[in-house]
């Protein structure tokens, strides 16, 4: 198993993945310098609804980083990009959960490092669904870091409904100077909705609770009625340079409770406190390109609700 697919699968607590049938099939291209171990490719690609407009009910989002760090390592790498559901931590059984302190502050994390950071060109990158072509947008940060720099590439297309038995997403990266051609294909996990939180039906972005000290936070969504699925819940609570988490691998058979013993444990950050609930299912992939020594794809379906 690559390094980088055991790097995402401690992020996803070691969890059973539900991946789609992909293939990879990347052009030979002599103009591409050989990859080597330290050139690695990551492409996340998130479906969620749009609960704050109703009118625009879905959005897909993709994000892709291929990336050189000769003399800084790779966790260091996915650290300080925050790369969602990649965080480390001692994998977890099913239905548990761990909390977890952290500094919103992340530019000390690279600080030491010996050498340059630097995210590599592969031209145009395309992601396609239900007919939807998404070209992500490709941006040079020149002044994103003292240590970092090159291209990384964005985009979010709206109105995609990636549901039933048509889930599939294909990626084309049409290759640059210094990564090549590569197409693969996945099938993105079931979408993910919350039902309800406390019992109370959900209706918008947002829902008020008033819960005892030692209550459990109940949750409700709808159940893939898939073996394959896996879910990750989190509970949030974010200040202004703090950010607090439970982090619970949970069965997706629809219900989960956080205790609130694991909610206590959660520090008060004042007045500019936000607290967010979300659930995800996802599904992982990996892929191979000219210029780099490995690649993984990472699918998600999230749903998120703030709590007030």
């Amino acid at each position: 198993m690559s390094r980088l697919l055991n790097i995402l699968m401690v992020g996803l607590a070691y969890s059973a993945m539900a991946c789609g049938g992909g293939t990879s099939t990347p052009a030979d291209d002599a103009s591409i310098p050989e990859a080597s171990s330290e050139l690695f490719g990551l492409i996340i690609i998130s479906h969620q609804e749009n609960r704050e407009n109703p009118r625009v009910r879905d959005e897909l989002t993709a994000m892709a980083w291929f990336v050189d760090h000769p003399s800084v390592t790779r966790d260091a790498v996915l650290e300080f990009l925050n790369v969602p559901y990649l965080g480390q931590g001692v994998p977890m059984a099913v239905d548990r959960c761990q909390v977890n302190l952290a500094s919103i502050e992340r530019d000390d994390i690279l600080s030491a490092a010996s050498g340059a950071v630097y995210f590599m060109d592969a031209g145009v990158v395309e992601v396609e669904a239900r007919g939807v072509e998404l070209l992500m947008d490709g941006r040079y940060l020149p002044d994103f870091h003292d240590n970092m720099s090159g291209l990384v590439y964005d985009g979010v297309a709206r109105g995609v409904r990636l549901t039933g038995r048509d889930r599939r997403v294909i990626v084309d990266g049409h290759g640059g100077g210094e990564v090549g051609p590569f197409q693969f294909e996945l099938n993105a996990p079931h979408p993910m909705r919350f039902v309800s939180i406390d019992e109370k039906r959900l209706r918008g972005p947002a829902i008020s609770l008033e819960r005892e000290a030692q209550e459990p936070l109940r949750l409700r969504w709808k159940s893939s009625r898939s073996q394959r699925d896996s879910v990750t819940v989190e509970y949030e609570r974010r200040g202004f340079d703090r950010l607090a988490t439970i982090t619970c691998l949970v069965e997706d058979d629809g219900a989960f409770e956080i205790s609130g013993e694991l909610l206590s444990q959660l520090p008060e950050f004042g007045l500019d406190q936000t607290d967010r609930i979300s659930a995800t299912r996802y599904a992982l992939e990996a892929f191979d390109a000219p210029g780099i020594d490995e690649g993984q794809v990472v699918a998600l379906s999230r749903d998120a609700i703030v709590i007030k």
